[in-house]
């Protein structure tokens, strides 16, 4: 898998989120919501991630599990995921999703 397939599939789950917009950038891109992060998509050393918001026990659980998870040196609330050829696509769209209303106003929540 490329850093541009890793980047459609993850703008595909961003199309869909109300006011997400992309930034490309020289190691992939940044999709965010106005200068809030959703989700950053980054090649390093021919290894693709994201690195998304989550709360922070949910970081922990999943950290703790070991790969694909590790936690960036960016923050408690943050979770990178190794893209590979395992990767659960449904998981990571859903963690981009809960990344984005991590950051989202209520105004944009859909009413009950």
């Amino acid at each position: 898998m490329t850093i541009d397939d890793v980047i459609a599939r993850v703008g595909a789950v961003c199309e869909r989120l109300p006011e997400v917009e992309r930034r490309d950038e020289a190691m992939g891109a940044v999709f965010h919501r106005k200068r809030r992060v959703v989700a950053y998509v980054i090649e390093y050393d021919d290894v693709e991630m994201v690195v998304v918001n989550a709360d922070p026990d949910e970081v922990r659980a999943l950290v703790a599990g070991g790969h694909p998870y590790f936690e960036p040196n960016s923050g408690a609330n943050r979770l990178g995921i190794v893209i590979d050829a395992d990767t659960d696509w449904d998981q990571l769209g859903e963690l981009v999703e809960e990344s984005f209303w991590e950051i989202a106003p209520k105004r944009l929540r859909p009413q009950p």
